[in-house]
């Protein structure tokens, strides 16, 4: 079964993933803001460890944010 594993911490408390061999960058509020493969936020939803959420009124933005 993938883990999610925490690669590093900054002092700001930015945070580099990494799932199913594919790393990935969250902000201090865990919103996924970069990835080597977005189809990892897919993985990540099925999983359970992470959500997504649409802004109709900011242009159709999409969110993905890591569950704590």
């Amino acid at each position: 079964m993938p883990q999610l594993e925490l690669i590093k911490q900054s002092p700001d408390n930015c945070k580099t993933y990494k799932y199913n061999g594919i790393k990935f960058w969250v902000n201090p509020y865990n919103v996924i803001m970069q990835s080597d493969d977005w189809n990892i936020c897919d993985a990540l939803i099925k999983a359970g460890l992470a959500t997504r959420k649409f802004y109709r009124w900011d242009y159709g933005h999409i969110e993905y944010k890591l569950n704590n």
